[in-house]
């Protein structure tokens, strides 16, 4: 699943950005305790009265016209990356519509996966005890994943509520997109907070 897919890459970035600041910040606290005998490259010379960067390596980037101009680049790309990790988390694998005939050749039909879940919601909303129903379509158009979650009243009786939702409202799903198998996520939850409710 791409949410998924999505937060290990987050993991990895993280931990990455992590440990390069990790070692920057060790290498000038050490620099800064005088821990290094001899200089070190970027680093300078041992003593932390001195400066970060040695007069040769400062007349070197003040007399390469190129320097700032490819840090700059550099800097540019680096955003450009920070903000389209910052939206990745923005995105959603909703399926927005669905194309119904896989060849279409001879035309197609395209439904959208509001509608579709939409009619599922109603009729699973009409079952006993269902409070509320939220119903989407995930990932590959042409192999969707459905999550359904529902709340349901304290006296319900789940087992049979998720029988029905499996023998009735799931093949009434997968027949109107002509599939022969969908994965589903249920979610159930007991809405203590209403009173309970006549069955319909």
């Amino acid at each position: 699943m791409s949410s998924r897919r999505t937060g290990r890459g987050n993991r990895y970035g993280l931990f990455l950005i992590g440990l390069v600041l990790l070692l920057g910040g060790g290498l000038a606290l050490a620099r800064s305790l005088g821990a290094f005998n001899h200089p070190v490259p970027l680093l300078g010379a041992a003593p932390s009265s001195s400066p970060l960067l040695s007069q040769p390596e400062t007349d070197y980037v003040h007399g390469a016209a190129w320097f700032w101009p490819v840090l700059g680049v550099a800097a540019a790309l680096l955003a450009l990356i920070c903000l389209r990790w910052l939206l990745t988390p923005l995105r959603t694998d909703r399926v927005g519509t669905l194309q119904l005939e896989p060849d279409r050749t001879h035309g197609g039909t395209r439904i959208s996966g509001g509608v579709i879940t939409a009619a599922l919601e109603d009729e699973v909303a009409g079952f006993r005890g269902v409070h509320r129903v939220r119903a989407r379509l995930t990932n590959d158009p042409a192999e969707p994943e459905l999550h359904l979650t529902i709340s349901t009243e304290r006296r319900t009786d789940l087992r049979r509520l998720r029988t029905r939702i499996h023998d009735e409202a799931i093949p009434h799903l997968r027949d109107a997109l002509e599939l022969d198998r969908l994965p589903v996520q249920l979610t159930l939850r007991l809405d203590t907070a209403r009173p309970s409710t006549r069955a319909r």
